[in-house]
């Protein structure tokens, strides 16, 4: 787009030049040419950026100088008006003359070309092997596939011959070109067929293998068993296995013990009938049951004890003496005999009979328990003495109500917690929301619930209670001026801002006339309030 030019007139207001909206058109128009090409059309980018191949960034601002620095090899000059970015003389070219030091030319993707002569006259030293000079070749790998080795002597090899050794470290050297003799002897043969050679065994006996003593278990590939988690050698004796589990129907017999924290162990202790029982002496600390009589039994030293269940009578106890019992009889402790005995109750009724204002409750008591913090019981005798204090002489006698040195024309108000002295009129409005468009309010001078954002008319020298019941989202603020940005007015005013609960406002004679109310939260739900 050309730029636009504003016409300026002849002369002042004379009436021949652009009036004033054309001009901020052609401002406009200018700016937004200019914002779209150093910009995005909204904001300036005064910066350009610069990246390199690993995508490291650096930002110039416009004006700012640039440098472009040369590295190894590469010269910046700027001359004649000029930038220029060329390769310095340490650059390898294709024409022009360099020589190469300390570089590694790889023979798979070059070519070097020259003869053997050329090589040997540009290669120092001997360690260049050539075919027309005689050289000595030390650590070289020759491989005998792809070479022909001629008139090599057997003494001309570094290891000639082999050295072999029997079982007790006599040794013998088998040059190359002689025969070696493999033989058997006693049990063992030796056959060769083509180039192999092969050991026969026959009738093989435990002196043949070790001696007179024949083959001992160490010399087998499993000397030993393992239980559990422990380990012993074969012919040895495991006294005790850990980690070691009995199932199905194995046992374990002789004088040793079974020692184990695993839970979940099953163990069967049931016999046929008490004459199949193990002998108890023997098995002291045995658990058994009678499968006949469904008894169980543990045995001891002295023989088998029953164990009481309870499906027992009390009865079986031995300290327990029940014949002659009958109905409403009890068990009393009878010391010159050293047991309990069944005999009849005996000593006043076995229950009291409780009646509300004359009227008997319906079920017969054996104890009264008197409670509350004005009664106690005392008594330690057959009489016992039950005391009711007086009730609360005062208000503040009563834990929920704060009732500090009252005066005439104060009232107690409920602030959510306690009864607490007020002497202002107390008025209460119910707060509540329609969605999060509006509040609604209720009480104080609403005979119904309000409209939306309503005029709230309070009064100088009352205090007023809203009670905020929109929900929790909802956050009620008293403020001096408008928005949810506004500023809170906090004169005389209990947590304001609350979400739920009471905010208390006590309306002071120097309040302004005009303040708002506003939900933090949605700029929608909020209203005026006029004071008075």
């Amino acid at each position: 787009m050309a730029k636009f030019t504003i016409n300026t007139g002849s002369s002042p207001n004379d009436g021949t030049g652009d009036n004033l909206r054309t001009g901020a058109t052609y401002i406009n128009n200018n700016f937004n040419e200019l914002y779209s090409a150093v910009g995005n059309g909204t904001t300036l980018t005064p910066y350009i950026d610069f990246a390199d191949d690993t995508s490291s960034t650096l930002r110039k601002n416009i004006g700012d100088v640039i440098t472009i620095e040369g590295g190894l090899g590469i010269d910046t000059v700027v001359t004649g008006g000029k930038f220029q970015i060329k390769v310095n003389a340490s650059v390898l070219t294709a024409t022009a003359s360099a020589t190469l030091t300390n570089k590694s030319i790889s023979l798979t993707n070059n070519t070097i070309t020259g003869t053997l002569t050329e090589f040997n006259t540009a290669i120092s030293g001997t360690d260049f092997a050539s075919t027309d000079q005689s050289q000595t070749l030390t650590n070289k790998s020759m491989s005998g596939a792809d070479n022909t080795f001629t008139a090599i002597p057997n003494t001309g090899l570094a290891n000639p011959g082999i050295t072999i050794r029997d079982n007790t470290s006599t040794t013998d050297v088998v040059n190359l070109g002689e025969t070696l003799s493999i033989l058997g002897t006693g049990s063992v043969s030796s056959s060769v067929t083509g180039n192999t050679v092969t050991l026969n065994v026959s009738n093989l006996t435990n002196a043949d293998l070790s001696g007179s003593a024949g083959i001992t278990n160490a010399n087998l590939a499993n000397s030993g068993v393992t239980i559990g988690n422990s380990s012993v050698n074969l012919g040895g004796t495991l006294a005790a296995a850990g980690n070691f589990n009995l199932t199905g129907t194995s046992s374990v017999s002789g004088s040793g013990t079974i020692d184990t924290t695993g839970s979940g162990s099953k163990v069967r202790g049931n016999f046929s009938n008490q004459a199949s029982f193990p002998t108890a002496t023997s098995y002291s600390g045995l658990f058994a049951l009678d499968e006949t009589q469904l008894k169980p039994y543990v045995a001891t030293q002295s023989g088998y004890i029953n164990i009481l269940t309870e499906n027992d009578s009390v009865s079986r106890h031995a300290d327990v003496f029940t014949t002659g019992i009958a109905d409403g009889y009890v068990l009393k402790w009878v010391s010159a005999n050293g047991r309990f005995e069944a005999q009849a109750e005996s000593g006043g009724g076995s229950s009291l009979t409780v009646a509300d204002e004359g009227g008997d409750l319906s079920t017969a008591a054996t104890k009264l328990d008197f409670v509350g913090s004005g009664v106690t019981a005392s008594g330690t005798g057959a009489t016992k003495t039950i005391t009711i204090s007086g009730g609360a002489g005062a208000l503040n006698d009563l834990s929920d109500v704060v009732n500090s040195s009252p005066t005439a024309g104060m009232s107690l108000v409920y602030n959510g917690t306690n009864w607490v002295q007020a002497t202002t009129p107390v008025s209460q409005l119910l707060v509540t929301s329609n969605g999060s468009s509006a509040y609604l309010f209720t009480g104080a001078g609403f005979p119904s619930t309000s409209g939306d954002n309503p005029t709230l008319h309070l009064k100088k020298g009352n205090t007023y209670y809203f009670i905020n019941n929109s929900g929790g989202s909802h956050p009620f603020r008293i403020q001096s001026t408008t928005g949810t940005g506004g500023t809170a007015y906090n004169t005389g005013v209990t947590n304001n801002a609350a979400s739920s609960g009471a905010i208390i406002f006590h309306v002071s004679m120097d309040t302004p006339a005009t303040l708002y109310y506003q939900c933090t939260a949605h700029g929608g739900m909020n209203g005026t309030i006029n004071i008075t």
